[in-house]
């Protein structure tokens, strides 16, 4: 099985990546501030996948530490891109 970290996860999108990537037998380490999620989303992946997931509360400097940490991981960083002007 594969550990993947997914940064966001507990945001609209990364649930939805989260719901996505445990149905492909991905081991889930999420990585997420809380500043636009809410920690029930944890419980409610866990509830719809019937499988662990790993949280670690942080942001993105956090990250580099947990990479040492789960080493062999695929690596999706999510972000926000600025909009583009006309």
């Amino acid at each position: 099985m594969k550990k993947i970290l997914l940064t966001g996860g507990l945001g609209y999108i990364g649930s939805h990546v989260a719901v996505e990537l445990a149905a492909k037998d991905f081991e889930i380490v999420i990585l997420d501030d809380l500043s636009n999620s809410e920690l029930f989303v944890l419980d409610r992946l866990k509830e719809l996948t019937g499988k662990h997931i790993t949280f670690e509360h942080g942001t993105s400097v956090t990250m580099i530490l947990l990479v040492a940490f789960y080493p062999n991981m695929i690596l999706k960083v999510s972000f926000t891109l600025p909009q583009r002007r006309r």
